[in-house]
């Protein structure tokens, strides 16, 4: 028991003697690191990562892969367009289609209820409207003048 007593003992003498000692050599650890020594490192890291990538060798590389891709994605978007050139000539040619079918039915079609013998005439409407203004021959509505009451 006297062998433990002195252990502990001696721990907490220690504590006791330089226990402001050592949180004043954390404290002072802590700044120099955040300060100082954290700043160094990036640095350092920052121009070892420069002088990589100024390297003739990796930029050769990076170069020959950029050409690569390129040519690559040059030939994907030619064939993309030259798929839409496709399909838009398809749809234009049914359009066309379409255009002289309709032209081939309205020319020989004939209006319900008209003679037979004239092909039907689509005739424009008038361009009469009743709500424009000048349109009729009698005089336009105009509201009263508003009046004020001035007392009296």
């Amino acid at each position: 028991m006297d062998l433990q007593n002195e252990t502990n003992g001696g721990r907490n003498n220690i504590l006791q003697q330089f226990g402001w000692h050592i949180v004043i050599l954390l404290c002072a650890m802590y700044y120099l690191n955040e300060n100082f020594i954290k700043l160094k490192y990036e640095k350092w890291r920052q121009s070892k990562s420069l002088s990589e990538a100024k390297n003739p060798e990796r930029v050769s590389k990076l170069r020959d892969h950029m050409a690569e891709v390129r040519e690559k994605q040059q030939a994907l978007a030619k064939e993309k367009s030259e798929e839409a050139a496709k399909i838009r000539k398809q749809k234009q040619i049914e359009r066309l289609k379409e255009m002289n079918v309709k032209k081939e039915n309205t020319t020989n079609g004939r209006r319900l209820g008209g003679s037979k013998s004239k092909p039907s005439r689509v005739t424009p409407r008038s361009s009469y409207n009743p709500l424009m203004p000048g349109a009729s021959s009698g005089s336009s509505y105009r509201p009263a003048r508003r009046q004020v009451n001035r007392g009296g």
